[in-house]
This record gives structure tokens, sequence and C-alpha cells, in this order.
């Protein structure tokens, strides 16, 4: 029998952790930011196109869930190859970071022009090593095999909180366990380690001499968070003159076929017209993608705010 590794499963963190890997994720990234209560492009990268296969483990260990798994068949190859693990719910659907979705739908999301083939399978956890990932076979029946990636306390307690934050906010966490429910949140100050996740935050260096100094070094740091300039860019809309230059070019393409009849010039005009309002309208999406981003930014920006003010109240109090 398969010794199980010492895990508490009430871990979590609150705050932000900067991540760098040795190796690159599939999609070649390396540099990551988590923050927590937040799924991001950063979280859903993470943990959806680098580290699935290892949160969905941590799924199973508050829940008991199995997981399913998506193999790929590349064009040209006779092989079937993991593509991605999620954990399969009651419902029959599969929650991972980019939410709760039909078997179905996430296997046809790694369809793609390289892939021949898809399939799903259902895992039971504590058989991932060996029927999933392989080059930890000696795991192969400790449903915690996924620490032996996530190896550190700070570490697990990363992928915890995000394995129970998928679980609450689509409507599972009546499921996670009692005894995995954390107590209180800290910080996580990551320890390096080859072959894993590291942290790029350095602990050195972070106590200061003189309490007053501290305080009021913080303080300049938080008058500098520009959360008013975000604040005014995640609200920004596309200038009206854009939306004006659409709805006037929006009927002159068939003005021109009007009066010119389907003469090839004619034709090429209104094409051109066509093209020039389909600019204006991905200008309006992309418009709406940076508004999307501005607004990340900002709740980033605000929860640096808050945790800076926190630890100002904090030094201050301290201080008489």
């Amino acid at each position: 029998m398969v010794a199980t590794t010492a895990v508490d499963l009430r871990g979590d963190f609150d705050g932000f952790c900067d991540l760098t890997l040795p190796e690159p994720t599939p999609e070649g990234r390396c540099f990551f930011t988590l923050i927590s209560e937040v799924i991001d492009t950063d979280t859903e990268s993470f943990f959806g196109r680098g580290f699935c296969h290892w949160l969905a483990g941590a799924v199973h260990s508050i829940t008991g869930w199995d997981l399913l798994t998506v193999d790929v068949r590349w064009t040209g190859e006779d092989t079937w190859h993991p593509a991605h693990s999620g954990a399969l719910t009651p419902a029959g659907t599969v929650l991972d970071i980019f939410g709760d979705h039909d078997p179905e739908d996430v296997r046809r999301r790694y369809l793609t022009d390289d892939v021949a083939e898809t399939r799903t399978r259902v895992v039971h956890s504590p058989d991932m090593p060996g029927d999933v990932i392989t080059d930890i076979d000696d795991r192969r029946g400790d449903p915690l095999w996924w620490t032996d990636t996530f190896d550190t306390p700070d570490m697990q307690n990363v992928v915890l909180h995000f394995a129970r934050l998928i679980l609450t906010r689509h409507g599972h966490g009546d499921h996670i366990d009692p005894a995995a429910r954390p107590g209180s949140a800290h910080l996580p100050v990551p320890q390096p380690k080859s072959g894993t996740p590291t942290s790029a935050p350095d602990p050195k260096g972070t106590v200061m001499s003189s309490i007053p100094e501290e305080v009021a070094r913080l303080n300049v740091v938080l008058q500098a968070i520009p959360t008013a300039t975000l604040q005014a860019l995640s609200e920004t809309e596309l200038p009206a003159e854009v939306r004006g230059c659409r709805d006037v070019m929006s009927g002159l393409g068939s003005e021109v076929l009007g009066i010119l009849g389907n003469t090839a010039s004619a034709s090429q005009a209104a094409q051109s017209l066509g093209h020039a309002i389909a600019m204006l309208e991905r200008a309006n999406e992309t418009q709406q993608i940076l508004k999307m981003h501005y607004g990340k930014a900002l709740r980033s920006a605000v929860r640096a705010h808050t945790l800076i003010q926190a630890a100002i109240i904090h030094h201050g109090q301290g201080a008489r």
C-alpha cells in the first residue's frame, strides 16, 4: 500500500503569488501572477493549460470526486496523449478553471487543426499516476499524488485555494469536505526548488529598523498606485465619432450600387465600404476587450492598495 503524504487540506492563501516555472507550460509560458479570489488570464493559463491535472487532483482531495481526462491523438500518430483533466461533478459536468461544462463541450475544446481525434475517460484520482501522468508512477494509489509537484505547504495552499474557489463559484461549495475548509488565510511565501513551481518574491530584507520609516515608504507606494487612472480606463467607451462613421457608411455601399448598377467599380467600392464598417466593428470589439483588461488591472491594483493600507495601519499601531 502506498503511504499517503501528510497535507493540511485546510490550507489557504490571501494576496498574490508570483510564480516562475523552470520549464515552460505547453503554451510556452514561465511567469505567472496568481491573485486570491481572482480567475484571470494568468490563472486560466496556469491551471488550465499547465497544471490542470494537479488542480483536478486537489478538487478530488477535498470532494472525493472522480476526474475526467481528455485525450488527443495528433494527426499522423496512433498514440493517445492526455491533454486536460477536470473534476467530474455529481451532475455529470466537468469542473475546471474555465468553469462548469458538459463533457462533450470540454472534449470538443481540444479538437484543433493538429488533432485528428479526441476522447474522454473517467479516472479515479489515485490512479492518475500511471494512467495520465507517467513520470510519478510510484505515487499510484496516493490520493495526494498532486503534492509531488506542489511539494511545499505554501504551494499546496495555492492549489487548494483555487480548487475551493472553482467549487464555490460554480455552486458546489457544499461538497467541500468540512475537514478541508480553511480556518485562517495567510500570505504565501513559496520557497524555490528545482523542478517545481517557484515563487519570485525574495523574503529577505522585509524587516526594517524603523516602523515610522516603513509606514512613510508604504504611503509613498500607496499614493503611486494609479487606481483613478485605471478606473477611468475601465469605463472608457468607443468614441461617438466611430459609431457615427459606421452609421453614415452603413447604407452607402447599396447607394453606390443603386446609382452605378452592378459594375466592377461599384462592387469594389461597396466592398471597400463594407470592409471599413467591419473594421469599425472590430474596433468596438477590441475596445470591449481592453475594458475587460483595464478592469482586471483595476481590481488587482485595488487589492494591492487594500493590502498595503492594512499593513500601514498595522505598523502604525505598532509604532504607538
